[in-house]
């Protein structure tokens, strides 16, 4: 119980500050591929999906327990929460979406 406490409080965390490395990375990415930077989080978030279909489905034995593909999935999805917060914070300021995902470069 305490080790789920303390990964929702790294979520939460995630959330509110949006770490400016993870941020930088994300947008270089989108920026490389033309892509939209939710859509690169989602490619590293799908791994991690994959590995808890994979466990769910009987495949025990991976190379990273389940546990912390549950742990790295829940802290994507607080990486995707903090970035529609950002976009909808800019979106509000009236700076635009495109602006939006340049933030951090």
């Amino acid at each position: 119980m305490l080790q789920y406490m303390l990964d929702t409080a790294i979520c939460i965390y995630v959330i509110k500050n949006y770490p400016p490395k993870l941020r930088e990375r994300f947008n270089r990415l989108a920026e490389q591929l033309h892509m939209d930077r939710k859509q690169v989080l989602w490619v590293y978030m799908q791994k991690h999906f994959d590995g808890i279909l994979a466990y769910i489905n009987g495949f025990k034995s991976q190379r990273e327990d389940v546990r912390g593909r549950i742990k790295d999935a829940r802290l994507y999805l607080a990486l995707l929460r903090g970035m529609i917060e950002e976009e909808e914070q800019h979106a509000n300021a009236g700076i635009g979406h495109e602006s939006a995902e340049t933030v951090g470069r």
